[in-house]
């Protein structure tokens, strides 16, 4: 056969026709052996951690922590707690609109002082054994009223971006009730002994848990007290009354030790508008209220 023959005859034959099948070449990577000096394992690591890159990208994410609820917490069928949705009354939203209020737009300040009270108990025990029964909050409240009327800044309102020094003493109390709580007015204590004091406490206090109080003792007033001293608190800050200057946290009698024995001590933290009191004030105050109460026979001549 002849070459051209035998060319023709090769070109005739169609691998697909005949059932060949050919592999598909492989991509061919070409092996780089490794040159240069070794380095150790120690020092990539130390130059991976002061990489902020690497370091960023090594960090693990944090994670959401689970959520544990208590054993023995009635649950639903997703696995979350039972609540209940409880209504919010109306009185309930005026009072976290005030705090909320005071909150946000009035600066705090706060100032404590702790006072010595042995002679203000041992006024009291005094005056109950001449028929004349007053509370410790009764001597409070009126030894406020007189440090009220010797640093007049604290008796004011913050009214329209101007401070209005307040004439007479009219000052609220804290009184907690089944409906929330509330601070109706005592009009000028200044002008009433202790005994007046103890008398139109408990009669505001009863009136405003029986909810019988006018709308002209629910405002007004320059300044409040509120006391926990009766519910085991020692120590604690009180929210301005907007647009009050200030208001006194009342804590618990506690027993001290020092040089000469034990005495008793009453912690009182005020909380003063920055805007309409001066730090200094706040200072004064505090210190004129310390020295009355712990010399309270000088509210028998007032």
């Amino acid at each position: 056969m002849r070459l051209s023959e035998a060319k023709s005859a090769i070109q005739k034959v169609k691998p697909h026709k005949i059932g060949m099948h050919f592999p598909k070449r492989a991509a061919w990577t070409p092996t780089i052996p490794a040159s240069g000096p070794k380095i150790p394992d120690e020092i990539l690591r130390l130059a991976i951690v002061k990489s902020p890159s690497a370091a960023k990208a090594a960090a693990p994410k944090p994670q959401a922590p689970a959520r544990v609820v208590p054993e023995g917490v009635p649950r639903m069928r997703d696995g979350r707690p039972k609540y209940e949705d409880v209504p919010v009354t109306n009185i309930r939203n005026v009072i976290a609109k005030r705090l909320t209020e005071s909150k946000q737009t009035i600066p705090h300040k706060y100032t404590s002082v702790k006072v010595a009270i042995d002679n203000a108990i041992s006024l009291r025990k005094t005056l109950k054994e001449s028929g004349a029964n007053v509370s410790m909050n009764d001597i409070v409240l009126k030894g406020v009223s007189i440090a009220l009327k010797q640093v007049p800044e604290l008796n004011a309102v913050w009214s329209n971006g101007e401070v209005q020094r307040l004439e007479d003493v009219d000052m609220c109390i804290a009184v907690a009730t089944d409906s929330g709580l509330f601070a109706p007015k005592l009009s000028k204590v200044d002008k009433l002994g202790l005994t007046g004091v103890n008398q139109h406490v408990k009669d505001i206090a009863g009136r405003a848990k029986s909810g019988k109080l006018t709308p002209n003792e629910l405002s007004g007033g320059g300044f409040s007290v509120s006391n926990l001293g009766m519910f085991g608190i020692t120590e604690f800050t009180a929210v301005i009354n907007p647009p009050q200057a200030g208001i006194l946290a009342v804590g618990g009698i506690e027993k001290e030790l020092t040089l000469d024995g034990y005495v008793n001590t009453m912690t009182l933290t005020l909380s003063s508008d920055g805007r309409s009191v001066d730090a200094n004030d706040a200072f004064v105050f505090c210190e004129k209220l310390k020295a009355i109460l712990e010399n309270p026979r000088i509210m028998l001549m007032l």
